[in-house]
């Protein structure tokens, strides 16, 4: 345990986020005293908690995720239905995959339950005082006094308002503000809560047909239900309904008992699921506690005033359908802590001033704001998205999310993967066993701009020749000087360069199979493929890669599985462009007979389509190996000797062409693939000028997006090789082995990249945990290896 210092904090509020704060405090070996209004620490109101792994690993630092264990059955399968109870889509095992990036089980458990643990877990149990309803607090330049309604009064450092929705300090910190003539910049913050929906929660005894480790969403117009059954079949349930309008702060209703058996009789037909038919009647019936409430929101500009702060729902109100707002308690909380426990080391024995502590609780609100901010646009979002408030809603809720595969886990990641740690704390061992390592300069507030990696992708676009980007012509004709040799030069370059066209057609298979290229034009190859045909790849190949890298940030592969390709489909990429492309390729510009070339020179033109109806035809019928969706979860590396195969084997392929057409062309290298500035006016040389010019601006585009991808890692701290030694490797295998093979070398280099190196601020075995300094990172921390 720390050392104690002379400091001390004055915690109002006995919920999840002020004891949680009890908890980081005492690890810290900060003082505290904290002060409860009701008489019980631990009520049974009917609420329950979902524990995320963002929430769980801050418990694990203080000793109180063991407890919780005890206490719960994860959740590994989840299900969504429409009102009359049939399924949206198929379930999923989402859960499971979260699980396993995170290290830590989603679960539910009552709210109650975990208040207790963390009660006990307090040492000093006379820190925790109850019947301490506060009136007012005072500060000055040495101190903060609060004043309870019992007439005792405490003093502190700092006071943490931990008073949920309606909190005390809140209101306190405005009444200061304005009693200093600064009134005018809390008026937006005592308008700012609002209740659009409201909610019956409850808990209750198992129902015939709700199964342990199962979640269930129901979906209707206006209304929305989330049920998750715990250890034992105990029921955790929730019920949301729009209100008839929105109600502004001073108007948001409290709710009776009469209250909740109308809400009852409103929505009780709600069904759960069918076979056996389950209802929310049914869950009221078997309840142990139930309440009904308004869904405050709310998001308020000023966090600290003075020596005081505040943290949880008294600064970010969220509605609970994402199951954040227990969980992005614990975070503020941790990060309040994480600022008192640097105040108190750089102050030591001493009394930190008041400035400094105004710096340190001011320095709070600017790390967490962005992330809660997020975190409640999406949550608050949801709500929506779940009661189908409109047409665009009700459109996603049906038919985006259950075809978008693992869009929701990706969502879920990027809201895990950025949570903040106890940084006096090492990471818990069970958190670097993650897939997904924790790493606070990833996942939301720091998404990457899509529209600053455009800009940043400019130059892909580069093609100057004019009369080549309106070119539409019947590509085999284009092709008979080369084919044929007819021009020596165009036939010798052809070669090499069509051989190139098959290793980076190849690549652009392997991604579209890979899980990070979801949703995006890169699974789509056949679309680039077929138009390249027609415009060349010099034309689409800069589009390719100027799209792929705008949607392909080090941050997609924050977690293990996001790397993986779908076997199905990866397999039968080399056999299918060995026989539709390569084969093809070699006989239309080796073959002795000259029909013979310009039949193959027919066929190969339609290349992409015969490989992707192949890769089709072999994915249905079953020839190749099944890809299923827990192999993301349990064999996220099971691709790995195929995708290596298979690239390897075309940078084999693309050399060798690339050799022989030095070995045995008449001309010089510069003759055979560096374009003339001046062609000649005939179809040979424009035929020539095309092709040349077709291979400049294709494995150019190719190599360029390599030098932004390894920028990219570099900014990441995944390689340490200079771009001195990238550059000259990098030239010396373009002029031995040719751009093709160059290419095919440096996307497997890419690939081990992503195999076995973590973001330089990843949280994993050999990392410094993540420590920080007031925020910033202290020394390396990354290239953690990857599991």
């Amino acid at each position: 345990m720390a050392g104690k210092s002379n400091f001390k904090v004055v915690i109002v509020g006995g919920g999840i986020a002020g004891l949680a704060l009890a908890n980081e405090l005492q690890c810290a070996g900060i003082d505290f005293v904290l002060l409860e209004r009701r008489s019980v620490i631990d009520p049974q109101v009917g609420a329950s908690i979902g524990m995320l792994p963002n929430g769980s690993r801050i418990l694990d630092q203080v000793g109180c995720y063991e407890d919780v264990l005890d206490l719960v059955e994860p959740t590994v399968l989840g299900f969504s239905h429409k009102a009359d109870g049939s399924l949206i889509g198929e379930p999923t095992d989402a859960p499971v995959l979260l699980a396993t990036r995170s290290a830590y089980n989603t679960c539910f458990l009552d709210r109650q339950w975990v208040l207790r643990i963390l009660a006990d877990h307090v040492q000093d149990k006379s820190k925790i005082l109850l019947n301490k309803d506060v009136d007012r607090i005072e500060q000055s330049k040495d101190k903060a006094t609060v004043f309870c309604k019992d007439g005792t009064s405490y003093d502190g450092d700092v006071v943490v308002g931990a008073d949920g929705v309606y909190s005390k300090v809140r209101h306190e910190m405005w009444r200061q503000a304005e009693e200093a003539g600064e009134g005018k910049r809390v008026e937006k913050d005592k308008k700012a809560m609002f209740a659009e929906y409201n909610c019956l929660f409850g808990i209750s005894n198992a129902v015939e047909g709700m199964i342990e480790g199962q979640n269930r969403f129901t979906y209707d117009k206006d209304r929305s239900t989330l049920v998750i059954v715990g250890k034992n079949g105990r029921i955790f349930w929730f019920v949301f309904s729009k209100m008839d309008r929105v109600y502004k702060v001073g108007e948001i209703p409290r709710y009776t008992q009469e209250d909740k058996e109308n809400f009852i009789k409103q929505h009780g037909d709600l069904i759960i699921r069918n076979n056996p038919r389950v209802t929310v009647k049914d869950f009221y019936k078997a309840q142990i506690s139930s309440t009904l409430v308004a869904l405050e929101e709310a998001a308020y500009e000023n966090w600290t005033y003075g020596r005081m702060v505040c943290a949880g729902d008294s600064i970010h109100k969220m509605t609970p359908n994402l199951g954040a707002g227990g969980n992005s308690a614990i975070e503020s909380t941790a990060i309040v802590a994480n600022q008192l426990k640097h105040l108190v080391d750089q102050y030591k024995s001493a009394r930190p001033p008041l400035s400094a502590v105004e710096d340190a609780l001011k320095r709070f609100q600017t790390l967490r704001h962005t992330r809660i901010t997020e975190t409640m646009k999406m949550a608050n979002g949801l709500t929506r998205i779940q009661a189908m408030k409109t047409g665009v809603e009700r459109f996603i809720a049906y038919y985006v999310i259950p075809n978008a595969g693992d869009y929701m886990a990706e969502m879920y990641a990027d809201f895990q993967i950025g949570a903040p740690l106890l940084e006096y704390l090492p990471p818990p061992p069970r958190s670097l066993e993650a897939t997904m390592p924790f790493n606070e300069e990833q996942g939301w507030g720091f998404i990457e701009s899509k529209a600053k990696r455009a800009f940043t992708a400019l130059p892909f676009k580069f093609y100057p020749i004019s009369f080549l980007d309106s070119l539409w012509r019947t590509p085999e004709a284009f092709f008979l000087s080369s084919t044929l040799g007819l021009d020596k030069v165009s036939h010798d370059q052809g070669f090499s360069f069509l051989i190139d066209v098959s290793t980076i057609y190849g690549i652009w298979l392997v991604e579209s199979a890979r899980r990070s290229n979801l949703l995006t034009l890169a699974q789509l190859p056949l679309l680039f493929g077929f138009s390249m045909q027609h415009l060349g790849g010099g034309f689409m190949a800069p589009i390719y890669w100027f799209l792929f890298y705008i949607y392909s940030p080090v941050s997609n592969f924050k977690a293990s599985d996001n790397r993986l390709t779908n076997i199905t489909y990866t397999y039968s990429v080399l056999p299918l462009m060995l026989l539709f492309s390569i084969v093809p390729t070699y006989l239309m510009y080796q073959s002795d007979d000259l029909k013979t070339r310009q039949y193959w020179g027919f066929g190969w033109q339609m290349f992409p389509v015969w490989v992707s109806l192949g890769q089709y035809v072999l994915a249905k019928t079953g020839i190749m190996p099944a890809f299923n969706r827990s192999d993301r979860i349990y064999k996220p590396r099971m691709d790995v000797a195929a995708v290596r195969l298979t690239v390897g084997t075309f940078g084999i392929i693309s050399a060798a062409a690339w050799i022989y057409t030095l070995l045995t062309s008449t001309y010089s290298m510069a003759d055979l693939f560096i374009p003339s500035l001046h062609p000649e006016d005939n179809f040979f040389s424009l035929t020539r000028y095309f092709l040349q010019t077709d291979q400049v601006f294709m494995c150019g585009s190719c190599l360029l997006w390599l030098l932004y991808a390894y920028g990219d890692f570099k900014a990441a701290g995944m390689i340490s090789q200079s771009w001195l030694t990238i550059l000259a490797l990098g030239s010396l295998s373009l002029v031995s082995l040719g751009p093709g093979a160059t290419f095919a070398v440096g996307w497997l280099f890419r690939e081990e990249t992503l195999l076995t190196k973590r973001h330089k601020s990843a949280v994993t075995k050999g990392s410094n945990g993540g420590k920080k300094v007031n925020g910033v990172a202290n020394g390396k921390v990354g290239n953690g290896k990857a599991h």
